[in-house]
């Protein structure tokens, strides 16, 4: 999964903003050095140390079965931050959303999905989420299947990523 520090909002804004002062030199007559000074204020959280975090349904699924209910995992990860200086996190889980509901991960099965709950509520997917580090989000898959599909037997997977930012 992928782990993300605060300092990455400003790196974006300083591009931007050495874009448009090379677009001023260029129009006019004069130039001059820009010297940037970035501090570090604070180490990455890592995601489960730094190895995939993954679901296991298993092999015994029921196509049958599959009602956005019967079949829920919890999705294990921890977080260590070390050198937090605030508590205040969020968490955004990407991945490309199902076309029969964008609150739901589409694996590569058109008629079946991974919805994301947290603490027992719908996770928004794509959205971050807030919390405090010392209580992280108890997160769990569900299959969840297109109303207007047919599931075929088989092996299905989802891809997401998990990214964790200080607020």
């Amino acid at each position: 999964m992928t782990k993300v520090t605060r300092t990455a909002r400003p790196v974006l804004s300083l591009l931007t903003g050495l874009s448009l002062l090379s677009g001023a030199a260029q129009a006019g007559t004069s130039s001059d050095t820009l010297t940037v000074n970035v501090t570090v204020i604070a180490e990455p959280c890592t995601i489960n140390g730094g190895s995939p975090v993954q679901v296991n349904f298993g092999d015994d699924i029921l196509t049958t079965g599959v009602d956005g209910g019967s079949y829920i995992r919890d999705v294990d990860y921890n977080l260590a931050c070390p050198d937090a200086t605030n508590d205040d996190l969020k968490m955004t889980i990407s991945g490309p959303s199902a076309g029969f509901d964008p609150t739901v991960l589409q694996g590569d099965q058109p008629a079946l999905g991974i919805k994301l709950l947290s603490d027992g509520s719908p996770m928004p997917l794509n959205q971050p989420l807030n919390f405090n580090r010392n209580t992280p989000p108890h997160v769990q898959a569900v299959l969840v299947k297109d109303p207007a599909g047919t599931l075929v037997a088989g092996p299905m997977a989802v891809s997401a990523t998990m990214i964790v930012e200080y607020q």
